[in-house]
């Protein structure tokens, strides 16, 4: 294994650390805050967080921009551009960050009223200029990390969001203690300073030439991040309809208790599922490297054995999300709590639905095709905006609104394999083969006895050790049939053909 491929296999293991740590981290915060705050308190957070994740926009897809040519500008070991792109990057987001968190801050003093208590609208107002500011440091310290991560270096960015996660663990629970929930919003402009000043040391340090304050600005060579940056920020005008728009219209017909439910639940089921799209990410400067060679057939077989990698990490990491809500229930409520483990079900079975897109859109990030991409989002975004909207209107029942929001996730995602598969020539039997569906039947009947045991047994020692029994009993059985994991291992990670790559 040559230096290459031997960093994404460490950048793959310090992603699983990363989101194993940061899992833990962020439940135990959850439960905490439930625990001395309550729900109500959650859910507005949880609101306020969702209103400052419309200021993503600003990064005009200069992060993702920044991995792919970073990446390729290193195999050409042209280091004085990197520098040059990244500095250029920033002073334009500095711009428009400014101007956007500005036209956000005063849309919610009009309209946050409308969707939750006059009781909670001071404090959500105060709140938000915190998370707004914390915000604009954390965009622009994230071109930093994603420089070193088109440098091949993503274990970098995991080591400090892992100290920066820890940091803001603590100075939580500290502060909350202190000032109540605004302490969580100390405690984020905190954590946003540490990781903004770990970015910078981690690019002097790692970046060769770097220059903190080196400018020269090419005009053909931005066009082209630009333009490719363009494509990223449709994707981001698109999830402007994703979580915040749920968030408002649960919240408006659900109230805030639903919303910290909602959260929760999202929350678990992404943190599993970001240990395979974590993974995943990290062949996206590899596939860079292919793509220069103009070499289809190399790229539909690394999108066939990343499938294969992609479809096992789904069925191991979500396949115990199932099993374990009771006792997730029972950790964060202290009870079993009928309306989360139902809606943490729905959410687990819309987002492994959604995860077998993840080579497609991985790949369609490294090589530059983000068409299928940006229409997987935008109709995303459109779904959820219309059957979330007249659900609520009709039903008045958050668990249809959650039920409205998984179809459209799943809806917009399958386009994107679609629009790759079409533009590829392929038919999805090329990955969509006898033994997938062989492993979802087991993983169906799976989900299926973990439920009804979940329903049947109250007692929590005995569900534990039959759950335990049948998650046992469910790995050796996918272990046992998915023979090819190795195969596929050896051919992103070592095959001497790609060497070179």
């Amino acid at each position: 294994m040559n230096l290459y491929n031997k960093q994404i296999v460490n950048n793959s293991l310090f992603t699983v650390a990363q989101i194993i740590i940061v899992s833990l981290c962020t439940f135990f915060l959850y439960r905490y805050i439930i625990a001395t705050l309550g729900l109500e308190k959650l859910g507005l957070w949880s609101l306020i967080l969702s209103i400052t994740s419309l200021g993503n926009i600003a990064q005009v897809g200069f992060t993702g921009s920044l991995v792919k040519f970073s990446a390729e500008l290193s195999f050409e070991k042209n280091y004085k551009k990197i520098n040059a792109v990244l500095n250029s990057s920033i002073l334009t987001i500095g711009g428009i960050i400014m101007l956007l968190v500005l036209v956000i801050f005063f849309l919610a003093n009009f309209f946050l009223g409308y969707f939750v208590e006059s009781k909670w609208q001071s404090d959500g107002m105060y709140l938000l200029s915190f998370a707004l500011v914390s915000l604009c440091i954390n965009i622009v310290a994230s071109l930093y990390y994603s420089v070193l991560e088109g440098l091949n270096k993503a274990f970098l960015r995991s080591i400090s969001f892992i100290l920066c996660t820890l940091v803001y663990v603590f100075l939580s629970v500290v502060l909350i203690n202190y000032f109540d929930l605004k302490g969580l919003a100390y405690a984020q402009l905190i954590q946003a300073v540490f990781f903004f000043v770990f970015g910078i040391c981690l690019s002097i340090l790692y970046i060769p030439k770097f220059n903190l304050f080196y400018y020269k600005r090419d005009k053909k060579y931005m066009m082209s991040v630009y333009k490719y940056g363009l494509n990223f920020q449709t994707i981001g005008f698109a999830q402007m309809l994703y979580d915040p728009v749920t968030k408002f219209i649960l919240s408006r017909y659900g109230g805030l208790n639903l919303v910290a439910i909602f959260e929760l639940s999202s929350k678990i089921v992404k943190q599993i599922k970001s240990l395979t799209s974590g993974i995943m990410q990290n062949i996206v400067p590899k596939i860079a490297g292919l793509n220069m060679m103009a070499d289809k057939s190399r790229i539909l077989e690394a999108y066939r054995k990343v499938s294969k990698i992609n479809m096992f990490l789904l069925f191991i990491t979500l396949g115990l999300v199932v099993p374990s809500a009771k006792v997730l229930s029972i950790v964060f409520f202290g009870e079993y709590n009928h309306l989360f483990v139902l809606v943490l079900i729905i959410t687990c079975l819309g987002w492994f639905l959604n995860g077998l897109n993840i080579p497609a859109y991985m790949i369609n990030l490294g090589t530059g095709k983000l068409k299928g991409n940006v229409y997987g989002h935008v109709a995303i975004g459109v779904f959820n905006f219309i059957f979330c909207g007249l659900v609520g209107y009709f039903f008045e029942d958050g668990i249809f609104i959650v039920v409205a929001w998984i179809v459209s996730l799943v809806a917009g995602s399958s386009i994107i394999i679609t629009e790759f598969h079409v533009r590829m020539k392929t038919p999805l039997t090329y990955i969509f083969d006898k033994e997938f569906f062989k492993t979802l039947m087991l993983y169906s009947i799976f989900l299926g006895l973990s439920y009804l045991i979940n329903l049947k047994l109250d007692n929590l020692v005995i569900l534990s050790i039959v759950l335990f029994t049948i998650v046992g009993g469910y790995y050796f059985l996918i272990f046992k049939g998915m023979k090819s994991m190795e195969k596929n291992y050896q051919y992103i990670f070592r095959n001497k053909r790609n060497e070179k790559t």
